[in-house]
């Protein structure tokens, strides 16, 4: 069995997560920093990568906003900055 997607797979729409799957997600989990995580991936859809590579310093409160950092200088589309608004009671706490 390989768990690799080919390139050129196609999904369907009936493929992908709904709305009420992930909140189903959130809610079942019981470690906050998982939550926070599934809610931030339905959110911004980070890469992989980028997800990997964010820190706790990559989330950043600018009053009532939550902006999160996603990439490094040093690769190949550097940084870009996404704005939350799902997570941010998770990612608050």
């Amino acid at each position: 069995m390989s768990t690799t997607v080919k390139p050129n797979a196609n999904f369907l729409p009936s493929d992908l997560l709904s709305e009420s799957e992930v909140n189903l997600l959130i809610q079942r989990d019981t470690h906050l920093m998982f939550k926070a995580c599934i809610a931030l991936m339905d959110e911004v859809e980070p890469r992989p990568g980028e997800l990997l590579q964010m820190m706790v310093g990559n989330v950043i409160f600018d009053g009532e906003d939550v902006v999160s950092m996603l990439g490094h200088a040093g690769g190949k589309t550097g940084e870009r900055l996404v704005s939350l608004v799902e997570p941010v009671p998770l990612v608050s706490k």
